[in-house]
């Protein structure tokens, strides 16, 4: 999967925005910015769940990796939800 190498980071302003912004050589550059119309607490949480989501998807390729490299079932629930999100964020 091509995405920007993370780590991202949430900057959240005080009106109506959100800002995800990804550390490159000391650099930061903008990976996303959020707007809604009303501010709402959601803001907040989108923008860091959003800024976690390299960290997320390394973590679930790793989990599977780890599961069944000790035998746990490919088929188990766990595995099958992780392998899904992975799909998704991969458009497939």
């Amino acid at each position: 999967m091509k995405h920007t190498p993370g780590p991202w980071k949430a900057y959240i302003d005080d009106k109506h925005y959100s800002y995800i912004y990804a550390t490159r050589d000391r650099a930061e550059f903008a990976i996303a910015e959020i707007y809604v119309t009303t501010k709402k607490p959601e803001l907040s949480a989108n923008a860091r769940l959003i800024a976690a989501a390299p960290d997320l998807y390394d973590a679930a390729h790793n989990l599977i990796s780890v599961c069944l490299t000790y035998g746990v079932n490919p088929d188990h629930p766990s595995i099958v939800h992780a392998y899904n999100a992975i799909q998704k964020a991969e458009g497939k």
